[in-house]
């Protein structure tokens, strides 16, 4: 009994070791990847495999060190026979995939897409880099339109088809649109080139909506012609242009009127923040962040000095306060 006791005392001290030893070749490996020896990283990272060679995380790690390393044909290596595995997750499809884009073989990665949203449908991820590639094989058809609509109705947190979303609508001239995409955008990733790239999209979108004199037409939906409908009571406020300060004046009419209205029917979640910042005194500060950052850079620098306890309340309002999207978008409550 005693030495049954003992061995198994060994057992699990050398299995707590020998865990503990891969994190820290793993942590080894991370830190030569911070430094850009990309050799050495792979090197470590053989070896923790070879101590846990069943560990799916320590494969995709050197998976992404081979990736980083234009070695693509040994990534694939790794994670072929990876994607068959029951506890294969989005990452494992994500990286075959890429790497077979990577390598010219979109046929492949097509295959691999389908694989992997047959078993995570619901990934907005997958859905966004799928689109992705449909989108750049075949242009015009609306592939990849429809798996970036689906990524948004699935996984609504993920900002990426929101993305894809605006920038399509805008190109598309579809401009009601891209301004929904891009705002829920902005507030889901706020801080990233993306971002400054969507917020000239929104500034640009509104004025092309009044200069074209979208708002006279009809949308394609009722909550659509809802929107148009009051965007189009309010058209007077643009007399003298559309800038950060006419748009703060004309959105906050709208959001006034949109709540006190049957309209209000209709959730849209960009539409519910306004009020809540209407109602806190931030709308003002928002709108500048949105428009006024972009539209001129020096006229924005003066109104956060001129307004810094408005400016600080708004950041404190943005870093304490999730932005949150619902699956019903755009649809009756």
């Amino acid at each position: 009994m005693y030495k049954f006791v003992l061995a198994t005392l060994l057992l699990t001290s050398t299995l707590q070791s020998n865990a503990q030893t891969v994190d820290e070749l793993r942590e080894t490996a991370r830190s030569f990847q911070r430094q850009g020896d990309v050799d050495n990283a792979i090197l470590i990272l053989n070896k923790a495999i070879s101590m846990e060679p069943a560990n799916v995380d320590l494969s995709k790690d050197l998976a992404l060190t081979l990736i980083a390393a234009q070695q693509y044909n040994k990534a694939n290596d790794i994670l072929k026979p990876l994607i068959n595995k029951a506890d294969a997750d989005e990452q494992v499809f994500q990286l075959s995939a890429m790497v077979n884009i990577a390598q010219g073989n979109d046929k492949e990665a097509d295959r691999i897409y389908k694989l992997a949203l047959k078993k995570f449908p619901n990934n907005g991820m997958l859905n966004y880099e799928y689109g992705n590639l449909l989108d750049a094989k075949e242009p015009g058809t609306g592939k990849g339109v429809k798996l970036w609509e689906s990524g948004v109705e699935l996984d609504p947190l993920y900002p990426g088809n929101y993305f894809k979303l605006a920038k399509y609508h805008s190109n598309t001239g579809n401009y009601l649109w891209a301004i929904l995409y891009g705002e829920t955008f902005v507030n889901l990733e706020s801080f990233t080139a993306r971002t400054t790239e969507i917020k000239h999209l929104l500034l640009d979108g509104y004025k092309k909506m009044f200069v074209l004199e979208l708002v006279e037409k009809n949308g394609k939906s009722d909550f659509e012609n809802s929107v148009l409908k009051n965007l189009k009571r309010q058209k007077n406020v643009t007399g003298l242009g559309v800038s950060a300060e006419s748009l703060t004046a004309l959105r906050a009419r709208f959001i006034l009127d949109w709540e006190s209205s049957s309209e209000s029917k209709y959730n849209c979640e960009i539409f519910n923040l306004h009020k809540s910042l209407l109602q806190k005194g931030l709308f003002e500060a928002y709108n500048q962040w949105l428009f006024g950052s972009v539209e001129n850079l020096a006229a924005y620098q003066a109104w956060t000095s001129s307004n810094a306890t408005s400016f600080k309340d708004f950041n404190d309002y943005q870093r304490n306060n999730v932005f949150r999207v619902t699956q019903k978008q755009f649809m009756e409550k």
